[in-house]
Formats: structure tokens, C-alpha cells, sequence
């Protein structure tokens, strides 16, 4: 038997909020992949928890990392 599967998290830019794994045992002689089984299954079920969210433009984690690199230049630029 094929088992394909597919995990991660959600929202993508931001604190996690859901871990996700979902499994699919094939037929025996079936050809099953993650992205063409599971995923789909994952999809759905991500758009239902988002129903009426809008997506996030904006990654936050981007945001920090940029301040923490202006933060850290600052310090070097005050030590000199």
C-alpha cells in the first residue's frame, strides 16, 4: 500500500495557531502522493478555519528580523 501525507503549520506568517498532519493510505497498487492527496485534504480544511479572515500581507517575522538588524547596526555604529 502507498501512504502519502502532508504536515505543517498555519498561518505561514505568523505565530502558529494550527500543526497539521493528515495521512492517506491508498489502495493497494494505488499511486497516491502528498501533494495530490493529502494536501487537498489539508486545503480544505484550512479554508474552512480561515473562513472570512483576509490573508495577511505583511510578515511579521520579516518585520522583526529588519529591526533587529537595525537595532544590532545602531549598537555597532554607537561602540565605534
Amino acid at each position: 500500500r502507498t501512504a502519502a501525507w502532508f504536515a505543517g503549520f498555519a498561518p505561514a506568517d505568523g505565530p502558529a495557531k494550527y500543526a497539521f498532519a493528515a495521512l492517506y493510505e491508498g489502495a493497494p497498487g494505488e499511486m497516491a502522493h502528498g501533494g495530490s492527496v493529502a494536501a487537498p485534504m489539508i486545503g480544505e480544511l484550512l479554508r474552512e478555519l480561515f473562513k472570512g479572515e483576509s490573508p495577511s500581507k505583511k510578515n511579521p517575522q520579516q518585520d522583526e528580523s529588519d529591526e533587529m538588524d537595525q537595532d544590532s547596526s545602531r549598537t555597532q555604529d554607537q561602540s565605534n
